[in-house]
């Protein structure tokens, strides 16, 4: 409860040498309270000491204890060993479930993992732990490049009639590592490549798959698709200023959802990865009426307004303005 860790743990140590409290020590809870205190400090074999200690004891470990030993182990990079002691855990509740997910998305075992979530067993997961458990996936996805599962990880959420958290939408943008953090004062380089081309492609996968539900483009997925877009140059910073001229109307506080009626049905393509992916089939067209895109409803709170206007300006900028015809 204090905040420290270390001095928990040395507290306890002390309390255990000592003739006259050792044996109010020797009790599952203070034990437990010992092995988190060692998973705060990523200290996974001090947890593990504990729990052999207790074991010599008599002290039966409880869900508690399993769990504060799997996040030790988590918390110092060794999730193989995380998940091993998940599986000895007979009837795991929500958090015991959620530990054992990110285990085995820490082993780059995404599937199994998905394959848990959608198993009727996680019905103990609360919503929220559901949610961290969608976060943990398409990390460990996007990490690793494999944006194939990502697609099923991000699909799976919406189909299940959840709404993607703004954690999540935060944890694809930090795992695809879009916009690498300032070095030495100077803006980072982001080269068009065959892996660049793949982040650019899962962002609109993503605004595609929101916009197939009827919900609207959340502001943060809008910016970031359309500065990742002015970064890259070429084909993706075309097809983001294509997104600019697409989006719906705004109103006087920030821009607003698009019913129905305001959808055109004169649209060439059916989502924005197909317009990426046949553009050069589609160039001509475009050039003559742009207008027959879908339309993009995007929401955007307050504090995002700013982040939003600079990404419009970036693609903006630069622009070459119409000739003006001599008399």
């Amino acid at each position: 409860e204090t905040g420290n860790p270390s001095a928990a743990l040395t507290l306890f140590e002390t309390a255990c040498r000592d003739r006259r409290s050792v044996a109010l020590t020797e009790n599952v809870y203070l034990y437990t309270t010992a092995i988190t205190a060692a998973a705060s400090i990523s200290d996974h074999e001090r947890a593990l000491e504990l729990l052999g200690r207790m074991n010599r004891l008599g002290i039966k470990p409880n869900m508690k204890t399993m769990t504060a030993l799997i996040g030790a182990c988590l918390a110092s990079g060794v999730p193989d060993l995380a998940f091993d002691i998940y599986r000895r855990i007979s009837n795991p509740d929500g958090y015991a479930m959620l530990q054992g997910i990110r285990a085995l998305c820490g082993c780059g075992n995404v599937k199994d993992a998905f394959e848990m979530v959608s198993s009727k067993k996680s019905r103990v997961l609360s919503g929220k732990q559901r949610m961290f458990a969608y976060k943990s996936m398409i990390e460990s996805t996007l990490l690793r490049g494999d944006y194939d599962m990502a697609r099923t990880v991000f699909s799976h959420i919406l189909r299940k009639g959840k709404i993607p958290s703004k954690d999540i939408y935060e944890s694809i943008f930090e795992s695809l590592t879009l916009f690498p953090k300032t070095v030495g004062g100077l803006p980072p380089v982001v080269h068009l490549d065959e892996d660049s081309i793949a982040k650019f492609q899962f962002l609109l996968f993503v605004l595609d798959t929101v916009m197939a539900r009827n919900l609207p483009c959340e502001g943060p997925l809008y910016s970031a698709i359309l500065s990742y877009g002015s970064k890259l140059g070429s084909l993706p910073r075309k097809v983001a200023s294509l997104l600019v001229s697409s989006r719906s109307p705004d109103t006087s506080r920030g821009m607003r959802m698009i019913d129905e009626s305001q959808v055109t049905t004169s649209s060439i393509v059916s989502s924005w990865e197909e317009l990426f992916v046949r553009y050069d089939e589609l160039k001509d067209q475009l050039s003559a009426d742009d207008s027959c895109l879908p339309l993009v409803a995007v929401r955007v709170n307050s504090r995002d307004v700013p982040k939003v206007l600079r990404a419009e300006k970036s693609l903006s900028y630069g622009k070459r303005k119409p000739r003006r015809q001599e008399v």
